[in-house]
């Protein structure tokens, strides 16, 4: 059996989990993992279903596409070992954090910083404004050093960034106008 990833979004109505799982079964297919949300704002309806079947990819998109276009739906069907192409952008200048831990390292400012934080997003024109896709805080106390909060900043990125590219390569995360919705 192959396994497949199913991310799914459209107009919010009735029997949309119905019609795709009806779908799945009329061709054969199994469900092994689904996740759905209501964004009560926009009224817009977000899926993602993790399923295996004894069916090609081509078939699928080819049966799916009609139930589609019905129910207006912006989907994307792939093989669940796929993997994606992906670009990962850093901006050249130093983060708002590390320009603080560089300022107390040479004495510039004297603070105590409580939380240092990492955020993942996707990239836009603009600076950090992409829609977020993963972000954590570390607590930090007045007794590490300006090294140790660095320590502590990188290794929050890292593991920030790590989750970010798993979950868009498990197709997790489907954009929401200027929002994400994240499928953990």
């Amino acid at each position: 059996m192959t396994e497949y990833l199913l991310s799914l979004s459209c107009p919010d109505r009735t029997g949309l989990i119905y019609a795709v799982t009806r779908w799945l079964l009329e061709n054969g297919c199994n469900v092994l993992d689904s996740d759905t949300y209501k964004d009560p704002f926009r009224e817009r309806f977000f899926m993602r279903v993790h399923f295996s079947g004894d069916v090609t990819i081509e078939e699928l998109r080819k049966s799916f596409d009609p139930e589609a276009g019905k129910l207006e739906m912006r989907w994307e069907l792939v093989r669940a070992d796929a993997r994606p192409r992906v670009l990962i952008m850093v901006s050249k200048h130093l983060h708002c954090i590390l320009d603080l831990l560089n300022r107390v390292r040479l004495g510039q400012l004297a603070i105590d910083i409580p939380l240092i934080g990492a955020t993942a997003h996707y990239v836009t024109a603009q600076l950090d404004d992409g829609p977020i896709i993963a972000q954590d805080v570390q607590p930090v106390g007045h007794r590490m050093t300006p090294d140790g909060l660095a320590a502590v900043g990188k290794d929050i990125e890292r593991v920030v960034l790590a989750r970010a590219v798993q979950y868009h390569a498990q197709k997790r995360v489907l954009i929401n106008g200027r929002r994400t919705v994240v499928f953990r």
